[in-house]
């Protein structure tokens, strides 16, 4: 179900594009995205047998876009785990937005930051398109049952409702 009238919408529907094109070429439907101002800097999505450590998308987003990442909005399919979001705060992004929530290895659940890091540290929106991305991750689950991503986004199919947001920040989607 897509949350009406986010202004994060058109840019997460491009993120669910990506993840969707991940997911036909037998990847796991993880994709991001760089946004600065109304313009798209960056897109990648995961590739089905690239290095796991080097993968994520969110890094070869960020990475391709540059300088346009300084100031600029992440857009990612799940929520960017600890060393994606440190690269995000490292790199001048201003505010992270996900669709899925990842309360086990999200950077938003899991790092503290610390000292510089603390005061880069970009805000958050969480759980854009939700329903969405979760179809897809289920899709992936269901197709690639015995791949080693399978365990861990099995675990993000759980459709409690969003946890709060350790910093207090608010959390705009629900589905």
């Amino acid at each position: 179900m897509t949350q009406s009238g986010s202004k994060h919408d058109r840019f997460m529907q491009e993120v669910l594009k990506l993840a969707r094109a991940a997911l036909a070429e037998g990847g796991p439907p993880l994709a991001a995205l760089v946004r600065q101002g109304d313009r798209i800097a960056a897109r990648a999505h995961a590739l089905p047998d690239a290095d796991e450590l080097r993968q994520h998308p969110e890094l070869m987003a960020m990475e391709s876009a540059g300088e346009a990442a300084r100031g600029g909005s992440l857009y990612a399919a799940v929520e960017p785990c600890a060393m994606c979001f440190a690269a995000a705060a490292l790199m001048g992004v201003r505010e992270v937005i996900y669709a899925v929530p990842d309360p086990r290895q999200g950077g938003f659940h899991t790092l503290i930051p610390i000292g510089d890091l603390a005061e880069r540290s970009p805000a958050g929106v969480g759980g854009i398109l939700r329903q969405e991305a979760l179809a897809l991750l289920r899709q992936f689950v269901d197709q690639h049952p015995k791949s080693p991503r399978a365990p861990h986004l099995r675990k993000l199919l759980d459709d409690t409702p969003l946890p709060p947001d350790p910093r207090g920040l608010p959390r705009e989607g629900k589905g």
